[in-house]
C-alpha cells in the first residue's frame, strides 16, 4: 500500500474484541504478582487515564518539518502548472491555510487577494476528475483489458482518492521509479492517474500540517491494556510494535513484546486534541517503561514463569513469588527517547510533549532511590538500560569527589572507558549505601592500583593492599595483594602472588601464597604455597594447617611436594 494512502487513513480503528480481551486478561493475571495497575494508583487514582493540559502546548513556534517545507514548494509549482494565479508566500500562510494572489504584497493583503489552499487544491483535483477522469471512463473503460485496474475502478467501497493511489502503485514501482509494462489502451489512464496523484498527495500531507494555534492539544497518559497494546496499531505512525491482523498479517517485528509491556506495567503517553478523549486519532506517542530495582527478584521470577505456569513451579520458585508479592515494589518510570508521530508536528511541540511526559514521570521518581534496570524482555527504545538515583547529598558529594580524583589518576584507573559515575553508584547501592565500604576506602587511600574492570559483582585490578573484603557475590581478580583479609568472597583469582593475607570461607582460583592463612576455603584450581622451611613454593590445594603439618615432617623439598601430591590431594 502506498504511504500516502496510509496517510489519509488517519481514523483509529479500535482493537478487535479478541485482542482487547487478550491483553486485558494478561494485565489482570499479572496484577496478582507484579501489581501492574495498583502500583500506579498514586498517579492515576481510580482512573486508567490521566489527562494533562499544559500551557507549553499552547504557545509554540511556527516551525514545521522539512517535509512540509518541501510541500509548500510542490503546491506552488502545482498552482503554476495549472495556471492558478496564487502562491503560498510563507510558512505562516501555509499553516494558516492561505495562498495569496500574485502581485499582492503583505501590506495590501485582503480577503479578496487570498484564497484557501484546501479549496485551490480541491478545485484542481475536481477539474481533472470532471474533465478528464470521468469522461475517459465513460468512453474508454470498455477497452481497459487489465483486470486489476478494472477491479480498482469498480470497487465501490473505495473513494476516488484511494482508487488513484492504488492505480498509481500498480502503474509505478515507487522504489525504483520505473514504469511497469502498461498496455497501450491504458496510456491515457496512466497520464490521468499521475495528474491526480500528486495534487491528492500534496493535499493529504497539507491536511496534516501543524496547526497555527495549537491551544487545542493535550496529553493523555494511560495504563489501560488496550492503549498499551495498541500503541502502534492503526495510528498515524507505524513501528515494530504493530499488531498483526490490521492490514498486515505478520505485524511489526517485535509485536510479541507487547505481552511483556502489559504484563510488567509499561505505560503509554499520547499527544491528542482536547476533544479526542478516547484516543481515536492521536498525534504522537511515547512509551513509558518501568525499570525495576536491583534488589527485586523479578528476572528470576519471569525466568521461572516463562518455562512453566505457576501451578507447576517448584517450592523455591513459589516461595520467591510469595516473597515478591509481599514487597513494596518501587519502580523508576522512564519515558523512551523515541517519539512516534506522522512527521507533521513541529520540533517545539514534540519537545514540549516530551517535557510534559518527563514531568509526569518525575512525580513518581522524585521519591525513588537506587539502581533500576530495564528487564531484558522489554524493548529498549533508548540508549540506556539503567537509571541510578541518589538522594543523600553528602554521599553524592563524597562519590563525586572520588570520581574527580580518579578521572585522571592513571595509576589507579587503568581503563579510561570505564563509566566511573555509573560504576561507583552501582557499587554504592549494591553495598546497602555504605559509603565506608572496603572498595571506596581503598580508592580514597590509594590502596588499589590499575583497575581495569568495575562492576558491582566483579572487580579487576593489578594491586590491592590493607583491605578488609567481605562480599558473598564478589568475583575479585588481582595480580598481587598484601596485608588483606578476605571473608565470604565468592571467587578470588590471584594471577601472581598474595602476601600476608587471610582467606576465610572463600573460593580461591590459582595464584602463589606467602605467609597466608586459609580457613574453610575451597580451591577450584591448585595453588602454590610458600614453604618457609625450604624457601620455595609448593603446588597444592590444602588449608594452612594441613600444609604446615606436611612441611613439619618432610625431609626435603621434593619429599614435601610428593607428600602433598600423594596424601593430601586424594
Amino acid at each position: 500500500m502506498n504511504n500516502f494512502l496510509k496517510l489519509i487513513n488517519v481514523l483509529l480503528a479500535a482493537l478487535k474484541p479478541e485482542d482487547k480481551e487478550k491483553y486485558e486478561k494478561i494485565q489482570l493475571d499479572a496484577e496478582t504478582i507484579f501489581k501492574v495497575k495498583s502500583r500506579y494508583d498514586h498517579l492515576f487514582g481510580k482512573d486508567d487515564r490521566v489527562y494533562i493540559e499544559d500551557e507549553r502546548l499552547n504557545n509554540v513556534s511556527l516551525s514545521i518539518s522539512a517535509e512540509h517545507i518541501k510541500n509548500i514548494k510542490n503546491i506552488n509549482n502545482l498552482f503554476l502548472e495549472h495556471k492558478y494565479d496564487y502562491k503560498i508566500l510563507s510558512k505562516t500562510d501555509y499553516l494558516a491555510g492561505k495562498a495569496t494572489k500574485n502581485g499582492s504584497t503583505d501590506s495590501i493583503k485582503t480577503a479578496r487577494n487570498s484564497e484557501s489552499i484546501e479549496k485551490l487544491l480541491t478545485n484542481i483535483i475536481n477539474n481533472v476528475i470532471k474533465n478528464e477522469y470521468e469522461p475517459f471512463l465513460e468512453e474508454r473503460e470498455f477497452y481497459i483489458k487489465d483486470k486489476e485496474v478494472l477491479n480498482i475502478i469498480n470497487d465501490n467501497e473505495l473513494k476516488i482518492s484511494q482508487k488513484i493511489f492504488k492505480m498509481y502503485d500498480y502503474y509505478f514501482d515507487i522504489d525504483l521509479a520505473n514504469i511497469k509494462n502498461i498496455k497501450p489502451s491504458n496510456y491515457r489512464l496512466q497520464e490521468i492517474v499521475v495528474k491526480l496523484y500528486y495534487p491528492m498527495k500534496y493535499r493529504s500531507l497539507y491536511s496534516m500540517r501543524p496547526s497555527l494555534k495549537n491551544n487545542n492539544l493535550s496529553v493523555v497518559i494511560s495504563r489501560k491494556a488496550e492503549d498499551i497494546a495498541g500503541m502502534s496499531t492503526d495510528r498515524r505512525w507505524t513501528s515494530c510494535m504493530r499488531l498483526p491482523g490490521y492490514g498486515d498479517e505478520n505485524g511489526g517485528l517485535y509485536n510479541d513484546i507487547l505481552y511483556y509491556d502489559v504484563k510488567l506495567g509499561t505505560l503509554v503517553a499520547y499527544l491528542i486534541k482536547k476533544d479526542d478523549r478516547n484516543i481515536e486519532n492521536p498525534l504522537a506517542r511515547i512509551a513509558i517503561k518501568p525499570l525495576f530495582n536491583l534488589d527485586d527478584d523479578i528476572a528470576d521470577i519471569l525466568d521461572a514463569l516463562d518455562i512453566q505456569s505457576i501451578e507447576y513451579l517448584n517450592k523455591d520458585n513459589l516461595k520467591a513469588i510469595e516473597d515478591f508479592k509481599k514487597k513494596e515494589i518501587t519502580i523508576f518510570l522512564r519515558p523512551e527517547e523515541n517519539i512516534y508521530s506522522d512527521g507533521s508536528l513541529s520540533t517545539e511541540i514534540k519537545t514540549n510533549f516530551k517535557r510534559i511526559v518527563n514531568d509526569f514521570c518525575e512525580k513518581n521518581n522524585k521519591n525513588v532511590e537506587g539502581m533500576y534496570f530495564l528487564n531484558r524482555r522489554l524493548y529498549n527504545d533508548s540508549a540506556k538500560e539503567s537509571e541510578i538515583t541518589l538522594k543523600n547529598k553528602n554521599h553524592k558529594e563524597y562519590i563525586n569527589n572520588l570520581i574527580t580524583n580518579l578521572k585522571y589518576n592513571y595509576e589507579i584507573l587503568n581503563d579510561s572507558s570505564i563509566n566511573l559515575e555509573k560504576s561507583l553508584l552501582e557499587w554504592y547501592f549494591y553495598n546497602n549505601k555504605d559509603i565506608n565500604n572496603w572498595f571506596f576506602k581503598a580508592l580514597k587511600d590509594n590502596n588499589i592500583k590499575y583497575i581495569s574492570l568495575i562492576d558491582y559483582k566483579r572487580l579487576k585490578a593489578s594491586f590491592l593492599k590493607n583491605a578488609n573484603v567481605e562480599d558473598k557475590k564478589l568475583d575479585l581478580i588481582l595480580d598481587v595483594c598484601e596485608n588483606c583479609n578476605f571473608k565470604n568472597v565468592e571467587y578470588i583469582t590471584i594471577y601472581e602472588e598474595s602476601r600476608n593475607c587471610t582467606f576465610d570461607t572463600c573460593t580461591i582460583i590459582c595464584g602463589k601464597y606467602k605467609n597466608c592463612t586459609f580457613i574453610n576455603c575451597e580451591f577450584s584450581q591448585n595453588i602454590d604455597v610458600f614453604s618457609e622451611k625450604y624457601k620455595d613454593f609448593v603446588r597444592c590445594a590444602v588449608n594452612t594447617e594441613q600444609f604446615l603439618q606436611a612441611e613439619k615432617y618432610s625431609s626435603s623439598l621434593e619429599d614435601l611436594r610428593n607428600t602433598i601430591k600423594k596424601k593430601l590431594l586424594k
